[in-house]
């Protein structure tokens, strides 16, 4: 277990395990054509290198992610209070996200130990780092008085089937760094 656990008095080890039989590793939705929305904010640590000569940019970024998931819904007086926990990401469902314009991997890998915060009403919240190369169409003519601009395009690739019933929000923290989303319905 990721919580060293000897015995489940200690209320973080009962709410872990608990977190533990309850996740599951599919769409967290009691009913099937329930919508889950996943609201999306998107962040720049930094820009790595731009490669004139390839036109290619490399980013290294964030996605700070979350959603609702109706099977982790806890009654935080049961947990002397405890409204809040870390576990790990393997544990529970996570939206895969598709870079489009990446030169390499085009899925962002998630660290299985990683933590996502749940709250007692379901709230999950995870941090994913990602670092990519993308191409950039760049022109340095007129540097230093000229300005660039690179999307970055991402999507959720795997959910095409469940389109209808998954919804999204994207927020920009950076105006050098816009994430578009694509409508997966409307790109394939």
């Amino acid at each position: 277990m990721w919580y060293e656990c000897e015995l489940l008095t200690d209320v973080y080890c009962r709410l872990a395990s608990w977190i533990q039989l309850n996740a599951r590793p599919f769409l967290p939705v009691r009913q099937p054509r329930t919508t889950l929305n996943v609201h999306v904010s998107a962040g720049l640590y930094q820009i790595v290198d731009l490669d004139q000569r390839n036109n290619l940019a490399t980013v290294s970024a964030y996605f700070d992610v979350w959603w609702l998931d109706e099977y982790l819904v806890w009654n935080a007086t049961e947990y002397d209070g405890l409204a809040k926990i870390f576990v790990p990401m393997k544990w529970i469902w996570k939206p895969e996200f598709y870079m489009y314009h990446s030169v390499y991997g085009r899925v962002p890998d998630y660290a299985p130990d990683a933590p996502a915060q749940i709250q007692a009403d379901g709230k999950v919240r995870m941090f994913v780092s990602i670092s990519s190369k993308s191409f950039c169409p760049i022109n340095f003519k007129r540097f230093p008085f000229d300005s660039q601009t690179c999307s970055f395009s991402s999507c959720m690739f795997s959910h095409v089937n469940l389109s209808q019933y998954l919804g999204m929000s994207w927020l920009a923290r950076d105006e050098v760094f816009v994430f578009k989303y694509i409508s997966p319905a409307l790109s394939y």
